[in-house]
């Protein structure tokens, strides 16, 4: 809207030498939404590895997921890298607090956020797995087996 509203005012004062400034504000615009978008795609900002970590489990699709509470709402990112149809969310989502104005998801198919213990695979920040054996490393996270994982395949 303000920005709008600048070119209007440039255009009013200036009539024909307005061009200049206002391509010069469209430019710039330009370059920010592109910048912006390049990076809202690779998420380089934002929990740097994340991404990679989430594409990284679904090679292991019979497994749970847990993704750590050091992402704020982790289910988020779960849904935008794994792209699930809506309806399959719909249908397998839990949440923690069901009646609340903001719901916090506590797991959908395959994924997990509030008990580690009950996933096969775990995506932790690099400070929460000190003591883990990774299977994968991105950025900012690692992605270990769980001890559901482990249990799992000590029965083969």
């Amino acid at each position: 809207y303000f920005s709008a509203f600048g070119c209007h005012l440039i255009f009013e004062k200036l009539r024909r030498g307005a061009v200049v400034p206002v391509a010069a504000i469209c430019l710039c615009a330009l370059v920010f939404v592109n910048s912006y978008a390049d990076a809202m795609d690779s998420y380089a900002g934002y929990f740097p590895g994340l991404g990679a970590a989430v594409k990284f489990t679904q090679s292991y699709p019979e497994e749970t997921v847990y993704i750590t509470d050091w992402v704020n709402q982790p289910y988020i990112f779960a849904l935008f890298y794994t792209l699930p149809a809506p309806e399959c969310f719909a249908q397998s989502v839990e949440y923690r607090n069901p009646d609340a104005a903001f719901r916090s998801v506590r797991r959908f198919e395959g994924f997990e956020f509030e008990n580690p213990d009950a996933a096969g695979l775990l995506i932790l920040h690099r400070s929460e797995a000190a003591s883990a054996a990774p299977l994968f490393v991105s950025g900012d996270f690692v992605v270990c087996e769980g001890p559901e994982g482990k249990n799992e395949r000590a029965d083969f």
